[in-house]
């Protein structure tokens, strides 16, 4: 999620069961830019373009939504920021 305000971070987001992690692993960095890029070529969204124009500069402003429930299941560890945060 493109979260360019902080407003979903800061208020909009129930945080009692979903983490919200950084856009850091390489292979979420490429499936998220793979998935604007398609959104992109099959709409034709200037919206799309325009942040894969400013890919880099916005890549901090995503958020990984991630419900604490799938992480269990998966085995992924909570971090103390996404628990505590």
């Amino acid at each position: 999620m493109l979260d360019e305000s902080g407003d979903f971070v800061k208020t909009r987001c129930n945080r009692a069961s979903v983490d919200l992690d950084p856009v850091d692993d390489p292979n979420d960095i490429e499936t998220l830019r793979y998935w604007i890029a398609r959104h992109a070529e099959e709409t034709g969204s200037a919206r799309a373009n325009w942040i894969l124009d400013n890919f880099e500069q916005l890549l901090p402003k995503f958020v990984k939504v991630f419900p604490h429930e799938y992480k269990r299941v998966m085995g992924v560890a909570r971090s103390e920021v996404a628990s505590h945060g």
